[in-house]
């Protein structure tokens, strides 16, 4: 039978002032397979999900002159790519290549955590040797696709759902910009549901939580306390679903593993920033948020953050381990552990979580590969998000 495409309007809240109506029902008209990309997000307004279609499929919701389907992200099957109308025509955006985080192997080996580098005046006392075992890092961190693919909401501060960043995300490709607005419990709830969606062994157990039916209401919202049972959250580090870096695992993977220095060698990739000693070249940071920035700027007058690797990869092929958003690690913020050498993950003597990589509104210096941050884990900003690791 031909199948028919057709569309239904509901009230859709767009990058672009007014509402706009959009809601898409596919299929044919005595078999109608309908989905919406709809959602509501708090405050009455709503957002809108990535739907996936193949181009046949995407060509045929018709939105030719259709100014108020403009800014309607599909992620297209066909091309694993994210389409988006613009008003006139669909607008291809190739990275990330799918929903699923890409991930580059880290292969293990020693380094010395929070080694001052060339520029980095403070070396942390308790730095020391340890040694990693093999993992794998996601090669971007989580965008914002990828984050509702699995959790079905967007936390982020700059998408068009939030009406007062709407003006820094008009026209712009936000699937593609990292997730942030994230806590550390949105952050570990999401590599357990995207385990579980990829049929491996979460690495998490939180008492009492049940990931499978998983919702933002089992999350606590209030940004004013901690939440003692996700705060006595275990990990098991030998299953192979997806969980969050250590801190130690976090920093040699930005200094490139084992591609970083020795002393004896004369081809040091140990640099100040992850894949290089020039900023400019690795990390979105407060010098190239401005009109004035430091760096040459593709995004000229776009504040906020930036798409995904759209700077040069460090030396395994990561891409913003310096600058864009802060990212969470699995540890406690505290003092290094010089007694534990191997796989260290931490210790406890605060109530907050390690960030890692520096933001794009902040100075160069919390760019570093060794500067280290915290917070706690149920606060959630603009400049916060994560990237995940696995076995």
């Amino acid at each position: 039978m031909k199948r028919t495409f057709f569309i239904i309007f509901s009230t859709l809240c767009l990058c672009i002032a007014d509402r706009a109506e959009a809601q898409v029902t596919i299929g044919s008209l005595d078999d109608p397979q309908s989905f919406s990309i709809l959602e509501l997000i708090g405050g009455g307004t709503r957002g809108f999900r990535l739907p996936q279609m193949n181009t046949c499929e995407r060509d045929a919701l018709n939105v030719t002159g259709n100014d108020d389907a403009r800014g309607l992200e599909i992620f297209n099957l066909s091309t694993e790519c994210v389409d988006t109308w613009n008003g006139t025509k669909w607008i291809e955006t190739c990275y990330p290549k799918s929903l699923k985080p890409e991930m580059i192997e880290v292969v293990g080996g020693s380094f010395t955590i929070g080694e001052r580098l060339q520029t980095y005046t403070t070396k942390d006392p308790n730095s020391y040797t340890v040694t990693i075992s093999t993992f794998n890092m996601s090669k971007t961190e989580v965008t914002q696709a990828q984050f509702e693919y699995v959790m079905g909401t967007n936390p982020s501060y700059f998408q068009c759902g939030n009406s007062s960043y709407r003006s820094h995300v008009q026209a712009r490709a936000t699937s593609v910009l990292p997730v942030e607005g994230v806590n550390w419990y949105d952050a570990i709830a999401y590599c357990n549901k995207l385990s579980i969606k990829e049929n491996k062994t979460p690495c998490y157990t939180v008492q009492g939580v049940d990931f499978d039916t998983l919702t933002y209401k089992g999350i606590p919202h209030d940004d004013t306390q901690t939440n003692a049972i996700w705060d006595a959250a275990k990990c098991n580090f030998d299953n192979n679903g997806y969980r969050l870096p250590t801190e130690a695992e976090w920093e040699y993977a930005a200094r490139s593993g084992l591609q970083s220095y020795s002393k004896q060698n004369s081809d040091s990739y140990d640099y100040d920033y992850s894949g290089s000693n020039n900023i400019c070249e690795v990390a979105w940071y407060e010098g190239n948020n401005k009109t004035d920035d430091a760096c040459a700027n593709p995004f000229l007058n776009t504040y906020g953050t930036k798409p995904v690797a759209t700077k040069k990869a460090n030396q395994l092929g990561l891409y913003d381990m310096s600058g864009n958003v802060w990212e969470w690690c699995w540890d406690w913020y505290g003092s290094y552990k010089t007694d534990k050498t191997a796989d260290p993950t931490g210790g406890s003597e605060t109530n907050k979580r390690v960030l890692r990589g520096g933001r794009w509104i902040y100075d160069a210096t919390r760019c570093f590969v060794s500067f280290r941050h915290s917070d706690s884990p149920n606060l959630r900003f603009d400049r916060v998000g994560f990237r995940v690791v696995c076995r």
